[in-house]
């Protein structure tokens, strides 16, 4: 019951952002502008069904993962903060004790493929379109001016302004808070789930995973962005006898992000 509460919450973030980066005053851009690429340490304990049988056992594994965002929507037309939508590729593994001796304990290993969502994305960070100077995003703007000449014939003329807003606010608790927001996220997919416990044979499950967290970006640069990562992934399948089982597990590591234009 507490998981489904929490997944309502997470859809009913989602279809908000969706329903304000949609308006009128939004400015909607598709491309594959940048990717960023995570390597965490990852702490994971059993849940549900699973904790009837298996315990912590080694806290420290590795997590991997590649966001590329593909959406991008800009609250207002004076404002770089905006949602942002990600392709999510990853992958982690997790090792519990068994609470018998017949096994010698179980590994799992998840590669995951879903969406991930930050509604207060920093547009300069997430979806690059001008180029970062000296903190300031600076993006160049063609203005089309349409006209006509001595004669009545219809003539068209172009020019380019140049924009500078700052990527984060005024210095102290504003700028933590607005960091905080421009790196929320929410992820949502399909887990390739493999369960591996000697002597026992193989098992292969197909989970529905969901996560939150916050990677806020450390430094900011023309082409190389550095995160820091701190999130919180749930994996739940069902059991061949009709039960649920789960994992949970805690990520905190570093990313680097490419602008690929």
């Amino acid at each position: 019951m507490k998981n489904r509460k929490l997944l309502l919450i997470l859809k009913t973030i989602f279809l908000g952002c969706l329903f304000v980066s949609f308006s009128a005053k939004s400015q909607i851009q598709f491309g594959l502008k940048k990717v960023n690429v995570f390597t965490d340490i990852s702490y994971s304990s059993p849940e549900k069904e699973m904790k009837n049988f298996y315990t912590l056992g080694d806290l420290m594994k590795f997590y991997i993962g590649a966001e590329v965002p593909f959406l991008a929507a800009n609250y207002s037309k004076k404002s770089t903060t905006g949602l942002s939508v990600a392709a999510l590729l990853d992958h982690e593994i997790a090792n519990f004790s068994s609470n018998n001796y017949l096994s010698e304990g179980l590994n799992a290993k998840m590669t995951s493929l879903g969406i991930r969502v930050r509604p207060f994305a920093n547009m300069a960070v997430y979806s690059p379109k001008g180029k970062i100077v000296d903190g300031y995003y600076i993006e160049e703007i063609t203005h089309k001016v349409k006209g006509t000449d001595e004669f009545g014939n219809s003539k068209y003329s172009e020019y380019t302004t140049t924009e500078s807003t700052p990527i984060w606010s005024d210095e102290g608790a504003k700028l933590l808070v607005t960091m905080f927001l421009s790196g929320l996220y929410f992820d949502y997919g399909k887990t390739n789930l493999d369960l591996i416990e000697h002597p026992f044979n193989d098992v292969n499950r197909t989970a529905t995973m969901y996560s939150y967290g916050c990677s806020p970006s450390l430094g900011t640069g023309g082409k190389v962005t550095m995160f820091i990562d701190l999130g919180i992934r749930h994996y739940k399948w069902i059991n061949s006898l009709n039960t649920t089982s789960g994992i949970k597990t805690w990520h905190i590591g570093f990313g680097v992000g490419f602008n690929l234009k």
